[in-house]
């Protein structure tokens, strides 16, 4: 049965949650000349479900863990730079099959803080990533993308220590390479590089 064939409706459930844990060695104020380290862990999940007419159906789920550090420097009291990794693995499985894979990425990148209110920072982050994956079964081609991406970035001072850090979707450019097939892609995924978390201010 095909999502095609006719009668056949789908229906599908996306639930992202994403967790990180942000230690930060400068203050909320960012001062220049002070380093900071940042660990972020992600996780999505997904559920899809095919009914049929006749009364048969199906469903998949599957998720995707990701461990991201950084480590910067604050360059001037607006401006900072770093460099971050990831390492992730997804697992999707069905009643008839199971499959993942498993990744790792490079990105280095600046931030610059376009506004300040009260306790609100606003940042542009701009990063040139790099990643690679490859499934989880024999003869799997390694899947490379490279990427030129920019995100939104707001912080909230909750107290001399702490604050709430998050991003939204990301506007850019990628380049994935499988083999023979190559792909290019550009636009804005408000789903792409979503993170809300906690940051700890060493001062």
């Amino acid at each position: 049965m095909t999502i095609n064939e006719k009668g056949v409706q789908m229906k599908k459930i996306l639930t992202a949650l994403v967790l990180s844990a942000i230690i930060s060695a400068s203050s909320f104020a960012a001062d220049a000349g002070k380093y900071y380290a940042i660990g972020a862990i992600g996780y999505l999940t997904d559920s899809t479900s095919y009914n049929g007419t006749s009364g048969t159906s199906s469903s998949e789920s599957g998720y995707e863990f990701s461990i991201s550090p950084q480590i910067g420097f604050n360059i001037t009291d607006k401006l900072d730079a770093g460099l971050g990794f990831t390492y992730y693995t997804t697992k999707k499985s069905s009643k008839y099959s199971s499959s993942g894979s498993t990744g790792y990425g490079i990105a280095p990148y600046v931030r610059y803080e376009l506004a300040k209110s009260g306790d609100f920072r606003f940042l542009a982050k701009f990063l040139v990533s790099y990643d690679t994956s490859k499934a989880d079964y024999s003869g799997a081609q390694a899947v490379d993308t490279y990427g030129l991406l920019l995100s939104p970035v707001v912080e909230y001072k909750v107290t001399k220590y702490f604050s709430l850090v998050a991003t939204a979707g990301v506007l850019g450019l990628t380049f994935t390479s499988q083999g023979k097939v190559n792909t290019t892609t550009f636009g804005f995924n408000r789903g792409l590089g979503g993170e809300l978390g906690v940051s700890f201010n060493f001062l």
